[in-house]
């Protein structure tokens, strides 16, 4: 009974994890599309290097919440795996 509960509970965290991670991906996707669209006004005003310095630091916290993400992911199913397979032992010991 623990096992299906411990994949909902982890699977409902992953479903949260990667909906925050998709919405994040979308803003860079956006702001980045807006820089370009814009482009000749940060030319003309010089701020080309400013904008690029600030999508290099928007794409390393995206970079680093994916790998938050895909850490949950791993040790999330490890956990489940640990679990089934204490589980398993614990009735092959027993029997």
């Amino acid at each position: 009974l623990l096992y299906p509960l411990a994949m909902a509970v982890s699977g409902i965290g992953a479903a949260q994890a990667s909906r925050a991670q998709f919405d994040s991906l979308q803003r860079l996707s956006g702001r980045f599309l807006d820089s370009l669209r814009g482009l000749n006004t940060l030319v003309l005003f010089n701020r080309q290097e400013a904008e690029a310095e600030a999508l290099g630091a928007a794409a390393d916290e995206l970079r680093a919440r994916t790998l938050r993400v895909l850490r949950l992911a791993f040790l999330s199913t490890s956990a489940l795996e640990l679990l089934a397979a204490l589980s398993i032992g614990l009735l092959a010991w027993h029997h």
